[in-house]
C-alpha cells in the first residue's frame, strides 16, 4: 500500500539561502495532501519563486536551468528562489500552481504556454517549438512591470523543440 506523503512541501527558510543538507535523493517524487506532484532538485542562479524550469529527468543531481526558448526536456515549477546548486529544494511537476511566472501580456484562462525569451517566465505568445506540453493558465495573470503571475495547471509539462507541436 502506498503512503501518502504530508511534510510540507515549501518550508520557509530562517535564513537568507536554503539548507544545504538534502533531505531526501535527488529526483524523489513527493505528493502533498492535494495531490500535487513534486521533484527534489539542486537551485539554479537567478531563481524565483514561481520560475519555469527543465531540468535533466536521467540525472536529478544535475541543476536544472530556467526556461528559455529552444529547450529540449521536462519542465517544472520553482516553489522557492534557491539559487545554489549545492542546496536542494522542490519543483512541481503536476497540479495547481497559482502564482506561475508569466509575461504581462495577460494569457487568459485556457490558454497554451509557451517558453519565452525571459528565463523563467512562460508567455502565450505562440512559438515555432517552445511550446510547453501539458501546461494550461487556469487563472487571469496578475501583471507586475514585464513579468506578472498566473494560475496554471500542469501535468509533467515538457518541451521539444519541434516546430510540428505549436
Amino acid at each position: 500500500m502506498a503512503t501518502q506523503w504530508f511534510q510540507t512541501v515549501n518550508p520557509v527558510f530562517t535564513g537568507t539561502t536554503p539548507p544545504t543538507n538534502r533531505r531526501f535523493r535527488a529526483g524523489t517524487i513527493k505528493t502533498d495532501i492535494n495531490g500535487n506532484r513534486y521533484v527534489y532538485l539542486p537551485g539554479v542562479a537567478s531563481l524565483l519563486v514561481g520560475d519555469f524550469v527543465t531540468y535533466n529527468s536521467v540525472s536529478a543531481s544535475t541543476a536544472p536551468a530556467r526556461l528559455v526558448v529552444n529547450v529540449v526536456g521536462p519542465v517544472a515549477i520553482s516553489m522557492s528562489a534557491n539559487t545554489s546548486t549545492t542546496s536542494f529544494s522542490w519543483y512541481m511537476v503536476y497540479g495547481n500552481y497559482a502564482t506561475a511566472n508569466v509575461l504581462d501580456n495577460g494569457p487568459a484562462p485556457g490558454a497554451a504556454l509557451y517558453a519565452s525569451a525571459t528565463a523563467g517566465a512562460a508567455d502565450d505568445a505562440t512559438s515555432a517549438g517552445d511550446w510547453i506540453q501539458g501546461a494550461t493558465v487556469t487563472t487571469q495573470a496578475v501583471t507586475a512591470g514585464g513579468i506578472g503571475t498566473a494560475g496554471v495547471f500542469i501535468s509533467y509539462p515538457w518541451t521539444s523543440n519541434s516546430a510540428y507541436l505549436t
